[in-house]
């Protein structure tokens, strides 16, 4: 456990592989038995690329990997993590969600 001037907290670490539903289904469990079925915060810090010379030669494999990664994994935990916020907003009366991106998304990058 984690402790500083605010008091007492608890920080976990596991691994999951966010482009994968069980991996996904399995964080969530671990997330809403470890703490209580309250979640104060949810930061989603995932993404990955695919970089190939020409846009002709992606794949429609590389776009549903693209896809299950950068943004299915987000809405996925989101989702499945709502109750868990909804429940820490009801008690202490705030719970965030934070969707991290990349820069990639507002400037061109050469593959």
């Amino acid at each position: 456990a984690w402790e500083n001037e605010f008091g007492k907290g608890i920080v976990s670490g596991t691994v999951c592989d966010a482009s994968k539903v069980d991996d996904c289904d399995a964080l969530c469990t671990e997330v809403m038995n470890l703490f209580e079925n309250q979640l104060h915060i949810l930061v989603n810090n995932v993404g990955t690329n695919i970089r190939r010379p020409s846009t002709l030669d992606y794949t429609e494999d590389d776009l549903n990997v693209l896809a299950r990664t950068n943004f299915l994994s987000c809405w996925r935990l989101s989702n499945k993590l709502q109750p868990a916020l909804a429940s820490a907003a009801a008690q202490d009366g705030d719970a965030s969600i934070v969707h991290v991106s990349s820069v990639a998304g507002v400037i061109a990058m050469r593959s």
